[in-house]
């Protein structure tokens, strides 16, 4: 309208097609930009309307021809910036999915656009026109200004582009570049002045390019996805080290939940302490967020294993002693082994010293979750009558059999012929066993020779009510028939044992 009544100059060709050009590009970027990114927009928007005011006062007959002449300079700018920033948003945001398609990281894409952005703007400002010699002293001028008053902010842009070209860690691996615990996270972000990451403790940590750049950078993730874990712990000098190893090596044999099988956990004896033998337990894992929990159920598993065998940590303390009534009562337990097995069946039959003498041979054992107590084929002879917790047994393929409770026993074939362990029996919770020796019980035995008849019924007959649970039919004559050979069998296992 205002072209119409000679207030401005007619538009050139050369505006129109920018206007028609950068309208079509309009209607593209609202199309294929999603809507969580459409604020991506606001920039070229603002130039656009720089442009267009800048176009309209440059074109004005009424202003000045120096007034007209600076906006004119603007003009070319801000729509060169303008139809630039559309191009890149097109091109590098929406074609090539922000550079993903290239492997463009977000270090190099910002400086990529910034040094874009330089370029446009001054070969848009010397095509308006612009003095070549006044731009360079403008811009000399500017750069000195910029890097007297953000030194530390352009040592993280260097230090950015230095880790960039170095890449010593991508988004998503985990490091850590000191020894606080807290500082150890996975990265979210790189770019071009500082990297963050974030922790388990769902912290996010911004760690300026400049610090990193000064660090020995840990990367948890590389070159595999997998890393080692320790867990250290100290004994006394009392025990023999190959007890302390044998004792942590069948713990780790079992599985254990986000412990690698392959490379397998070992134990080594790693330093001789003041007061104490350092043992490490080396292991690795790939889920590495969930190393703190992986490490929390070695150090239980190791718990177990070693006060099983009556080995104790050793820790720098000062022994003061106090004159008090024992905490622990050697007659209670043993009390309590004996009326354990009282309630075993076949063990029943004997009398109540002989029970009494049983239980003070006996002992005591407890058993981590996942540990194996038995396994299918093993020569031992021990009878396990379970206290608390909960047990499975399975067969050597891995088929689950039975779960045993409170007060349920196995182990008795073992104890009494020999024979080798014909199941697997775990814990599947924390677990009390009573152990009986076969030597306990043969001691016992060997005083009244009649009362293996008296065992060997029991047996047969607990024999017979599992074959017919099972769904066998077990005749009287075959129970008698199984009797005799279990008699047969126990009477040559203990005549051997007693003749070795």
């Amino acid at each position: 309208m205002l072209a119409l009544v000679g207030a401005i100059e007619p538009p050139s060709l050369t505006t129109v097609g920018f206007g028609v050009a950068t309208l079509l590009a309009w209607g593209v970027l609202a199309v294929v930009i999603p809507k969580e990114k459409r604020a991506q927009l606001r920039l070229p928007l603002l130039f656009q309307g720089i442009w267009l005011i800048a176009t309209i006062v440059w074109a004005t007959r009424f202003f000045a021809a120096g007034t007209r002449d600076l906006f004119a300079l603007v003009s070319a700018v801000t729509g060169a910036i303008a139809i630039a920033r559309i191009a890149w948003l097109l091109v590098i945001d929406v074609f090539l999915k922000e550079g993903q398609r290239i492997g463009l990281s977000k270090l190099a894409r910002d400086l990529l656009h910034a040094i874009m952005m330089i370029v446009v703007a001054i070969s848009a400002a010397r095509a308006a026109g612009a003095d070549a010699q006044a731009l360079a002293t403008t811009g000399g001028l500017v750069t000195a200004g910029l890097t007297f008053s953000l030194q530390q902010t352009l040592g993280d842009l260097v230090a950015g582009i230095l880790l960039s070209a170095r890449a010593p860690f991508e988004v998503g691996d985990w490091i850590a570049y000191d020894d606080d615990r807290q500082h150890v996270g996975r990265v979210v972000e790189i770019n071009w002045r500082d990297t963050r990451l974030h922790t388990n403790d769902d912290v996010e940590v911004v760690v300026p390019n400049s610090t990193l750049s000064r660090a020995s950078i840990m990367v948890y993730t590389r070159p595999r996805p997998i890393s080692r874990r320790t867990v250290a712990f100290d004994v006394g000098y009392q025990h023999a080290p190959h007890d302390v190893i044998d004792a942590v090596r069948d713990a780790i044999h079992d599985p254990i939940a986000g412990v690698l099988a392959s490379p397998a956990p070992d134990v080594i004896l790693s330093s001789f302490e003041g007061s104490s033998v350092r043992f490490t337990v080396r292991y690795f894992v790939e889920d590495f967020p969930r190393r703190e929990v992986i490490d929390s159920e070695v150090r239980m598993r190791l718990w177990y294993a070693l006060h099983r065998v009556g080995i104790d940590f050793q820790f720098p303390r000062l022994d003061v002693e106090v004159l008090q009534p024992a905490t622990q009562d050697p007659e209670a337990k043993m009390q309590r082994r004996a009326d354990a097995l009282s309630r075993v069946d076949f063990l029943g039959k004997m009398a109540p010293d002989d029970i009494r003498a049983l239980a003070r041979a006996s002992r005591t054992r407890v058993f981590h979750p996942g540990e194996v107590i038995v396994r299918a084929g093993d020569t031992s002879t021990e009878l396990f009558v379970l206290s608390t917790g909960e047990c499975v047994v399975r067969t050597d393929t891995g088929r689950e059999v039975a779960r045993l409770g409170s007060g349920d026993f196995f182990g008795e074939m073992a104890l009494l012929t020999g024979e080798p362990r014909s199941a697997t029996v775990a814990a599947v919770t924390p677990c009390t066993l009573h152990v009986l020796q076969a030597e306990a019980f043969r001691s016992v035995i060997a005083r009244y020779p009649e009362k293996l008849e008296q065992v060997s019924q029991v047996v047969a007959e607990r024999q017979a009510e599992i074959e017919r649970r099972r769904g066998a039919d077990v005749s009287l004559q075959l129970k008698a028939q199984q009797q005799e050979t279990l008699l047969t069998r126990m009477r040559r296992f203990f005549a051997g044992t007693q003749t070795n």
